[in-house]
């Protein structure tokens, strides 16, 4: 009983490893800290303005940073409001901006 009782145990037992036993080495390049900001700083971001219009003639101006995913958001009437309410889903105009404050 005691000899099936210790296989359990060593089945069950939790073992310590070194990844660097298991795995191969992998070099990975680093970066300075400088080097890595200014890779962060170099993303190139997109803001839209936009204007929306109903059947009779209302109309929406919103701001996103993904026209796309906002215009359907409108055309589905997945957000309850205004553009819902009056059913103003027809995209008439936009413009893009790189700065949100320009």
């Amino acid at each position: 009983m005691d000899d099936i009782l210790k296989q359990l145990w060593s089945l069950t037992e939790v073992t310590t490893f070194s990844f660097r036993d298991v795995l191969p080495r992998i070099v990975i390049p680093t970066l300075s800290l400088s080097k890595g900001r200014n890779l962060l700083l170099k993303r190139e971001w997109r803001f839209y303005i936009y204007i929306l219009a109903s059947k009779s003639r209302r109309t929406y101006v919103g701001m996103t940073n993904s026209l796309l995913r906002r215009v359907m958001e409108h055309k589905s009437g997945e957000l309850e409001g205004f553009t819902k309410r009056y059913k103003i889903d027809r995209l008439v105009y936009y413009e893009v901006f790189k700065y949100a404050n320009n």
